[in-house]
């Protein structure tokens, strides 16, 4: 189960993820981070692993700021989904 804490370690990494499923767009890493309330470096610290695991995916960019959105077809995003629905329960 190690890789389960490596998914939610820090609890800013958590509030990310929980904050791009939340989005209803795709957002920049400046939103993301200011509703989800963590700084911008945790941001590019956890990113790629969160884009490695299918978490995440890039779905465009502004300018040059890429966006980002929760990959509704990870199975990870699908049990965090599964598990949020029975905690809210």
């Amino acid at each position: 189960m190690a890789g389960l804490s490596e998914l939610f370690k820090p609890e800013s990494k958590l509030r990310l993820i929980e904050t791009i499923i939340e989005l209803d767009d795709a957002a920049n890493p400046k939103t993301i981070c200011n509703q989800a309330d963590v700084g911008r470096s945790t941001w590019y610290r956890v990113h790629e692993d969160l884009l490695d695991k299918g978490v995440i995916e890039a779905s465009g960019k502004i300018g040059n700021s890429t966006l980002y959105q929760a990959n509704r077809e990870s199975e990870i995003v699908e049990h965090i989904l599964a598990i949020s629905e029975l905690v809210e329960d």
